[in-house]
C-alpha cells in the first residue's frame, strides 16, 4: 500500500517534471533583434526617433520584450505610446523633481 502511494507520487513529480520540460523547451527565446524586426514593420514607432528611441530601450528589458512581442499586432503602438507617456508622467511625480 505504502510503496503504491510512493510510486504514484514519483509518477506524478516525473509527469510534472516532464510537462514543465517540454513547456520550456517549445516557448521560443524572444531576441532583441526579433523585437525590433517587430517595431520597424509600424511606421508610427519607426518614423518617431523619440518613440523609437524608447522602444529599443525598452525592449532590452527580457520581460517587457515579452509583453510586448505577446502583445495583438493592433495593440503593439498603442501599448508604446502608452508606456513612452507614462515614462515622463513618473519622471514628474513629486519627488522626482
Amino acid at each position: 500500500m505504502l510503496i503504491g502511494r510512493i510510486d504514484d507520487l514519483v509518477n506524478a513529480a516525473t509527469s510534472i517534471s516532464s510537462a514543465i520540460s517540454s513547456s520550456a523547451a517549445s516557448r521560443k527565446c524572444l531576441t532583441i533583434a526579433d523585437a525590433l524586426e517587430e517595431i520597424s514593420k509600424f511606421p508610427e514607432i519607426f518614423d518617431d526617433q523619440d518613440l523609437y528611441d524608447f522602444a529599443v530601450l525598452y525592449i532590452q528589458d527580457k520581460n517587457q520584450r515579452e509583453a510586448f512581442m505577446g502583445l495583438p499586432t493592433d495593440r503593439k503602438v498603442w501599448f508604446l505610446k502608452r508606456r513612452y507617456q507614462k515614462s515622463f508622467t513618473s519622471l514628474l511625480s513629486p519627488g522626482k523633481i
